[in-house]
């Protein structure tokens, strides 16, 4: 039987776990976390798969594969590049009330949430999270480990680079680039290209309130 590994057993992982029965059925996959805290799952073993490790230590078998649900990009980066290295496998989770159109594609290892929106010719990355109500509009472009927070949107024709993060109700629009790394603050509006990379922005229309000291 095929087992789906969840990294993170906090929110996001809890989430992902419960969409996972929907995507992956119990009837044939196996499921379990890869975290180092137990008390994570207080009180709700009984309705959790169990933590069977740590990322740090696991060593995939042929029959693993793995989710990251962490909503930080360089975490998520970090783990993916940990478990490539060790011959790990990626799942990829489209939750059923996801609207994904025929001509989008999703790389490996994304997480797309409940109603959430993929456009005309979108191209998502590898290991992105769009949570709960994010949308792509058409011919978006969105690179690895990027996370759309609920609700965060982009229009038709924006670039967000990797490692990238929208807040919750964040939007960008129409033909806007945002560069790798920046994070748009919480229901901030991005108006005009974001070209330096690993910025935080914030407001509307959105701007650069200071520089990250890294990125994905």
């Amino acid at each position: 039987m095929k087992r789906l590994l969840i990294v993170g057993a906090s929110g996001m992982g809890r989430e992902t776990a419960e969409y996972a029965k929907e995507c992956f059925p119990c009837t044939s996959w196996e499921h379990g976390f890869l975290d180092n805290r137990p008390e994570l799952l207080d009180g709700l073993t009984d309705v959790m798969p169990p933590i069977v490790g740590t990322a740090e230590d696991f060593v995939p078998a042929p029959e693993d594969y793995f989710l990251i649900a962490l909503g930080e990009p360089v975490a998520r980066r970090q783990y993916a590049e940990l478990l490539v290295s060790r011959g790990g496998k990626f799942a990829t989770l489209i939750h059923p009330s996801a609207v994904v159109l025929p001509s989008a594609t999703i790389g490996e290892g994304s997480i797309i949430c409940p109603l959430v929106t993929v456009s005309s010719a979108v191209r998502l990355g590898r290991h992105t999270i769009l949570n709960i109500s994010a949308s792509v509009s058409h011919d978006g472009l969105i690179g690895d480990f990027v996370t759309f927070s609920p609700g965060a949107r982009t229009t038709g024709w924006c670039h967000v680079g990797d490692g990238a993060f929208l807040g919750t109700n964040a939007v960008v629009l129409p033909h806007v680039s945002v560069a790798k790394g920046c994070i748009v603050g919480a229901c901030a509006t991005i108006t005009k290209d974001v070209l330096t990379p690993s910025v935080t922005l914030v407001g509307t229309p959105g701007k650069e309130y200071r520089k990250r000291t890294s990125h994905a």
